[in-house]
């Protein structure tokens, strides 16, 4: 397919969601952003902006890749807004990752981002589906999906080993705690998997009704619970182990 350049109306949204991270990409030593993968739109080509972030090492652990992902079906940016607000954190704290290397997509789908709307071009789907699938596939110990759904509660599903599945339960926990110190409204469910094999995945689903600052705001700080919960835990089970 013939491809034309992308004139800056197109990506007027997305620049304007990561300019400030690209910028905070050329001082930091321990966050790089890249495009990677591509998609096609009615002959424009939409790029799928990535940031990793390098976590301190853990002495006597291995690293731990995680890959996550802001899942968009539309114009709605709350999730891209929550993933880069870890990484704006993890720039001032980096502590936060220790042991870790987060690769981040925050945008899932950048033509609906630009459109406002769902893409219904079955090509653009085709298209959009192989980089995300390449994206997941990608070498990593666990899989973290944002997504905004119709649930009451802040909703942690997970799938993996049993102790990927007490990280979860304790995240699930303290952000029960925080957010019952700031209202009783807020809750969180947890809903666990046993799956012994391969990387893990949790999703989180951030109810559609709560206004974004307030999704931003809980969502990202669980994400941070989780990352301290996980390093954690990669302590003491090695510790057990030796």
């Amino acid at each position: 397919m013939t491809t034309t350049r992308l004139n800056s109306e197109f990506r007027s949204k997305m620049r304007e969601l990561i300019q400030g991270f690209i910028e905070h990409c050329e001082f930091s030593h321990t966050l790089i952003g890249q495009i990677e993968r591509f998609v096609r739109y009615r002959g424009l080509k939409f790029g799928l902006p990535t940031f990793t972030v390098y976590g301190p090492a853990q002495a006597g652990l291995e690293t731990v890749f995680v890959n996550l992902i802001g899942v968009n079906d539309d114009g709605d940016a709350t999730a891209a807004e929550t993933l880069l607000q870890l990484i704006e954190r993890l720039v001032l704290q980096p502590q936060v990752a220790t042991g870790h290397v987060l690769r981040i997509l925050p945008v899932s789908n950048p033509v609906a981002l630009e459109k406002g709307e769902p893409i219904l071009e079955s090509e653009t789907l085709s298209s959009l589906d192989e980089a995300l699938r390449n994206f997941r596939h990608s070498r990593a110990d666990g899989l973290i999906e944002l997504k905004i759904t119709d649930t009451k509660q802040l909703g942690f599903s997970i799938s993996g080993p049993v102790s990927i599945l007490e990280v979860v339960s304790s995240t699930g926990e303290a952000m029960r705690r925080l957010q019952g110190e700031y209202s009783q409204a807020l809750d969180t469910v947890v809903r666990r998997i046993l799956n012994p094999e391969g990387p893990w995945q949790l999703t989180i689903e951030i109810p559609r009704h709560w206004n974004e600052t307030l999704a931003v705001h809980w969502t990202s700080q669980a994400l941070v619970v989780f990352l301290r919960s996980h390093i954690q835990r990669l302590i003491i089970d090695q510790a057990v182990f030796n």
